[in-house]
């Protein structure tokens, strides 16, 4: 990408971009103008140039099962079911309103299936152009808050499950002795077990090998992959998994394999750090702990404690 070097320069080299993500604030637009925004420019440069490729194997199984017809797998329904479709002269000659909130109900569902197949076959047909291509790269620039985000909007690296899995780094890396470990502990996570301990979550895979292994040899005729929580980003571990495992040196296995992190809560975490609050720490993951903490059910579990004593009080005001 072009190297930023102005609040309205960077990016794109033929498509003005501006650094921001202004929202029709005059305020905002001044504010980037004056700024000395030198430090933002490098990070979105380095983010900018790290390449990346398309992961033909996760694309070929996506491309076979939006052909059966859809319907699995964050991949929406090919075509339509004409046999109980609602047209719009349909609703129009309904005198009741029970019958007419029905049908409106169905027009709406059938607008959101068009609009999820729009959404899907624009990511498809981008990762499909760009298959051949040894190296893609995506410009960055920020909202309002300074996050930073991937201009292009349909397939991109932060977008949906299936984007993730079918994109990988263009620049392969040896995982090193403790590799095989991490990226068991990577699946499990996608798999939906990330609330378990790194042993655990180690554990729950080498359970499971014989299904994950069927799954690599042949994903789709044995679609339980499909079941789990990040299925797409699971099917692209399972593929990087077993390929290591075929490996007589599994340590100096070459991985493009792309792990998400993300802080728990950090406003929390800010709170319970500068509050030196260890209980609040423990349940954002700022503390040493076996297993990773939930404030969200922590918070929850509080709640229904409450609730179970008001509701064993008689004298209780609710």
């Amino acid at each position: 990408p072009a190297p930023w070097q102005d609040h309205e320069i960077g990016g794109y080299y033929q498509k003005p971009t501006n650094i921001m993500r202004i929202q029709e604030s005059n305020l905002q637009a001044r504010s980037i103008k004056y700024a000395d925004l030198s430090q933002i420019y490098n990070v979105l440069d380095i983010l900018g140039s790290t390449p990346w490729r398309i992961n033909k194997k996760v694309l070929n199984v996506i491309e076979a099962i939006w052909e059966e017809g859809g319907g699995e797998g964050e991949i929406p329904t090919k075509f339509y079911n004409y046999d109980d479709y609602i047209y719009s002269y349909q609703f129009k000659e309904c005198s009741n309103y029970e019958e007419k909130s029905k049908l409106l109900k169905k027009i709406q569902s059938q607008k959101d299936q068009h609009s999820l197949r729009c959404d899907f076959t624009l990511k498809l047909n981008v990762a499909k152009a760009f298959s051949n291509v040894d190296q893609i790269y995506f410009p960055h620039n920020l909202d309002f808050r300074g996050r930073v985000y991937p201009i292009p909007p349909h397939l991109n690296h932060m977008s949906a499950d299936i984007c993730r899995g079918i994109l990988e780094f263009a620049e392969a890396k040896p995982i090193g002795p403790n590799g095989i470990n991490w990226l068991k502990i990577h699946l499990a996570n996608v798999m939906g077990k990330d609330k378990l301990s790194f042993n655990e979550r180690i554990a729950y895979v080498d359970m499971n090998m014989p299904l994950i292994e069927a799954c690599a040899k042949d994903p789709l005729k044995n679609r339980q992959w499909l079941e789990y929580e990040d299925c797409w980003q699971s099917l692209a571990a399972i593929f990087d998994l077993t390929d290591a495992l075929k490996c007589e040196k599994p340590e100096l296995y070459l991985s493009r394999m792309h792990i998400h992190q993300d802080g728990s809560c950090n406003g929390l975490q800010h709170y319970a750090a500068l509050g030196r609050d260890f209980a609040g720490a423990q349940q954002v993951n700022l503390a040493q702990s076996d297993k990773p903490g939930d404030v969200y059910t922590h918070v929850a579990n509080m709640v229904q404690d409450r609730v179970n004593q008001e509701a064993d009080n008689p004298s209780a005001k609710y």
